[in-house]
């Protein structure tokens, strides 16, 4: 709901998020200040609203002042068709909600692109806005404390190896001190991290739902130079295929360190080696803790890493290994394997696959039904005891 206020030609708007909040512009299709956003901010405004309807891009829409804030009036009743336009954020505490994006085919940019590489903007907030069949969505180059809330992703339009969020590869390149929650992700990879030099730090992607039927050969969180990133509460349920299709589910790549993954539910039941694996970890010193995964090849991989935490979680009728240590390239050292409740898989509960991975700790595991066995150890100095196995 929305009223005019008595001052000038303000607007309060009413939904419980912005209430009482006074624009300085309406946009509308008709009866508006503006009939589009490009031209409200070159006329010096910096709280826009704007009325339902279908609006056409024919330029890109630059957020270059600090403080644009930009709010639809129904989430589902704003369009913007963006065609090969974007909404390039380059200021300060901008914020953009309320509205849908579609049909975007710029492929660098995508409909939203915060910061530039190397020159980071703070405190901008995407929330309640649909992302609808864009060839690229949000494009992050550099940011800080800043949010990506409420936010519902439909219609995969993308190239392989991106995703509906996506850092793209890049020395400057990153995002500090933020928030991925609370968001709706169908039919493609949610969020990929690559970056370069400048690792993203402290971030936190959680509470996101992921599902649907993804493209081939894709994650559907990648996080690659990353440090201190937390996963945390998503749901990932994948369905609607018959053939192996995703890498896996969750990636923490090369060059990332203290990453906690923990308490996800990755559900693949159903469905025939979706995942290669559940979780991927190619980085040492990081936390896998109380995550449920339900079918799908394997469930955990730990590749050529060091030092991590394994612990708490639950893996059931996976086709091959629950976890696997020293997958492919050996030397997985120093990690710990304890608490986790392994059942029901094709081949080991637990499998130290290569002879070169060193002082692993396995410990106080339930590993039951599982074909081949609960465990089995080709490495060096592997440290066994309290597990259950019958």
């Amino acid at each position: 709901m929305t009223r005019i206020r008595p001052v000038g030609r303000g607007l309060g708007f009413l939904d419980g998020r912005y209430a009482f909040t006074i624009f300085d512009a309406i946009v509308a299709p008709s009866g508006g200040d503006y009939t589009d956003i490009e031209s409200a901010i070159n006329g010096g405004a910096t709280s826009i609203f704007v009325r339902d309807g279908t609006y056409t891009l024919t330029a890109d829409i630059n957020v270059d002042v600090d403080g644009i804030t930009i709010v639809g009036e129904t989430k589902s009743g704003v369009i913007i068709n963006c065609g090969t336009n974007s909404i390039l954020v380059t200021a300060d505490n901008c914020s953009i909600s309320n509205l849908e994006l579609r049909t975007g085919t710029d492929a660098v940019n995508g409909v939203i692109s915060l910061g530039v590489t190397s020159s980071e903007i703070i405190y901008c907030v995407i929330d309640n806005v649909i992302f609808n069949n864009n060839d690229r969505n949000i494009v992050i180059n550099a940011a800080s404390a800043s949010k990506i809330t409420n936010c519902n992703f439909i219609v995969w339009g993308g190239v392989a190896s991106e995703a509906y969020v996506l850092i793209p590869s890049g020395n400057g390149n990153y995002l500090f001190n933020s928030e991925i929650v609370n968001n709706y992700f169908t039919a493609g990879p949610a969020i990929r991290f690559v970056g370069g030099t400048t690792e993203s730090n402290k971030v936190l992607i959680a509470n996101n739902v992921i599902e649907g039927l993804p493209p081939n050969n894709e994650n559907l969180i990648f996080i690659q130079n990353s440090d201190r990133v937390s996963i945390s509460n998503n749901l990932m349920v994948i369905s609607g295929l018959t053939v192996a299709s995703l890498t896996s589910a969750i990636t923490v790549d090369t060059n990332c360190t203290q990453i906690i993954i923990n308490n996800n539910n990755i559900n693949n039941s159903g469905n025939n080696l979706i995942f290669e694996d559940a979780i991927r970890l190619n980085s040492g010193s990081c936390i896998i803790s109380g995550n449920i995964i339900i079918g799908g090849n394997y469930g955990i991989t730990i590749n050529d890493v060091n030092q991590n935490m394994i612990s708490g979680n639950f893996i059931d009728s996976v086709n091959n290994d629950g976890i696997i240590v020293g997958w492919t390239t050996g030397n997985a050292d120093n990690n710990v394997i304890a608490n986790n409740i392994i059942v029901n898989c094709g081949q080991w509960g637990i499998d130290i696959w290569d002879a070169t991975a060193q002082s692993n700790i396995i410990t106080a595991n339930i590993l039951l039904n599982n074909t081949s066995g609960a465990f089995t150890n080709s490495g060096t100095n592997t440290q066994l005891g309290l597990n259950v196995t019958s």
